[in-house]
């Protein structure tokens, strides 16, 4: 099934790859489309499932992450600078960071009110820290803090900021009695003890941000931590820099955290269950495990060392509230997998992540080797790509260096998501020389016909998840019936897709109507 991802990767170890491009894929994949790009490159690329490009925008910048937004533009961070472009790559908003003193790192985050979430650093000298309560063997020149700024585009080179949270207006420590914060850490789960971590001025090293509407709530990671939290956005700046206000009544103190209770001095170092992890995502609504939250545990720091993908149920209310009994619930994950991709086992020490897709499966990347993989709900392969741009353009058997091919993360959007209605999604080629994976992809269960004097397609057959039909007119409706001749499922106008993911498995007729008639293909629900 074709379709498009959204990739970005990094380093881990050296190791020689010779095949790029699409490595493997099966009719199982999810429909949709991959964003990506080099991580030193300025270049980012939409694909579909068979590698082959559908749009590419040339930025001002090197690459951090980027993101598609429901209008079809792009929004890219790197080198301290947002970018905002349209389909066609005209630029349309660029704003240097820097200016408003902010030194964003890692992660960004699209909002529906069309502003951006910022993880910038907040740092403070040791004297600064040390008079919060930090213990002064812990203390190097600085201590680097994490922040969180709303910031709202203005015209097509400015910013306001909107709304602000800070680590370090929310933290506990058991120290020095007289100092600020000085408390019982196990009793304040809801805060920061100031003296977890080594000397190293970079204590937190949050790494991803992640925006639930539904909940008005902001999920962050932070990889020295092995944590993940959540935060109550409903607040105002002062309430954010509070115990109290927001839909929580908590200000800005943590609602849930996971992954390391030792943190907060509960249970011991074998609860530990994040290791240097990254990219914690709420499941979209509509999708199996739907609010539940996805992530790529890196691995690093356990023994053995492997990567793994996990979901995670916070058991979060209706209300927004979450539970506790010693440490914050749930005491393990709600679904797992670990294990190896086309011979190689997962692990990627450094930044990679992870995401559901509609019909169940998960998209993970590994920044090393640079390459995206999809499983189904089992643990099943269904689809393999590696990046093909280096710091050099790579032709399909060049022996690539794992440091040149780097990819920070991947999010892919089906193809049915709102931002690509009315666009141009016809493929324009792969990127490398050649792929026979990729020119056996394109054929894959394709069924082509006669409808009056025009040909199209029909594909894949058998189906998954969903079909597609294209070419040379308009269509005017799409009717499936199954065996009893009764209508199952119908559609009034063309679209992107037709999804058959609710019928059960069997053998269905789909009647396809264009002005000049109509015809009757069988099909085949997996």
């Amino acid at each position: 099934m074709r379709g498009i991802i959204f990739f970005l990767c990094t380093v881990c170890f050296v190791q020689a790859q010779t095949t790029i491009g699409l490595l493997h894929y099966n009719s199982n994949v999810s429909d949709g489309y991959l964003l990506f790009g080099h991580k030193q490159d300025n270049d980012v690329y939409l694909i579909n499932n068979c590698g082959e490009v559908v749009n590419h925008w040339l930025t001002d910048n090197r690459l951090g992450v980027a993101y598609l937004l429901d209008n079809g533009n792009l929004l890219k961070s790197g080198g301290g600078f947002l970018e905002l472009r349209d389909w066609d790559n005209s630029l349309l908003w660029k704003v240097d960071l820097t200016v408003y003193g902010l030194d964003q790192h890692h992660d960004i985050e699209p909002m529906p009110n069309g502003n951006v979430l910022v993880l910038s650093r907040d740092v403070y000298t040791s004297a600064e820290a040390i008079a919060q309560g930090r213990n002064p063997s812990l203390v190097n020149t600085e201590l680097r803090s994490e922040k969180i700024v709303e910031i709202q585009p203005v015209g097509t080179n400015s910013l306001n900021v909107v709304w602000e949270w800070k680590i370090w207006d929310h933290l506990i420590q058991d120290f020095s009695a007289a100092q600020p914060n000085f408390g019982v850490v196990a009793n304040h789960p809801e805060l920061l003890d100031l003296n977890l971590g080594t000397s190293s001025s970079n204590w937190i090293h949050a790494n991803a941000v992640e925006y639930n509407e539904t909940l008005d709530q902001i999920v962050f990671s932070s990889r020295k931590m092995n944590e993940i939290y959540v935060i109550d956005h409903s607040t105002t700046i002062l309430e954010a820099a509070s115990h109290t206000g927001g839909n929580s009544g908590k200000g800005g103190d943590f609602l849930w955290r996971w992954g390391n209770p030792i943190n907060y001095d509960q249970g011991t170092a074998g609860d530990q269950k994040l290791y240097g992890q990254h990219d914690p995502k709420w499941i979209p609504n509509g999708y199996p495990n739907a609010g539940k939250l996805s992530l790529f545990n890196n691995g690093t720091g356990r023994t053995p060392e492997y990567s793994s993908v996990h979901i995670i149920d916070t058991q979060v209310d209706i209300n927004g509230n979450y539970s506790i009994s010693g440490s914050f619930l749930p005491n393990d994950f709600f679904w797992s997998w670990d294990g190896s991709v086309l011979g190689t086992t997962v692990f990627s020490n450094s930044q990679s992540g992870a995401n559901v897709q509609p019909n169940g499966n998960v998209l993970f990347c590994e920044t090393v080797p640079g390459r995206i993989s999809e499983i189904d709900s089992s643990g099943n392969l269904v689809w393999s790509y590696e990046n093909p741009i280096g710091t050099s353009n790579y032709v399909q058997g060049d022996m690539i260096p794992n440091s040149q091919n780097q990819v920070f993360r991947a999010e892919k959007y089906p193809a049915n998501f709102v931002g690509f209605t009315g666009k141009d999604l016809t493929p324009i080629g792969i990127i490398e020389n050649i792929n026979s994976i990729s020119d056996n992809c394109k054929t894959l269960n394709v069924e082509e016909f006669v409808l009056g004097e025009n040909r199209f397609k029909i594909y894949p057959n058998p189906i998954n998840y969903e079909f597609k039909i294209s070419g040379e007119e308009s269509i005017e409706s799409i009717q499936v019936f199954n065996l009893t001749g009764k209508i199952v499922l119908e559609y009034t106008q063309p679209l992107n897709s037709y999804k058959v993911s609710e019928l059960p498995p069997g053998m269905y007729f789909v009647k396809i109507r264009t002005k000049k008639g109509a015809r009757i293909k069988k099909i085949i629900k997996e």
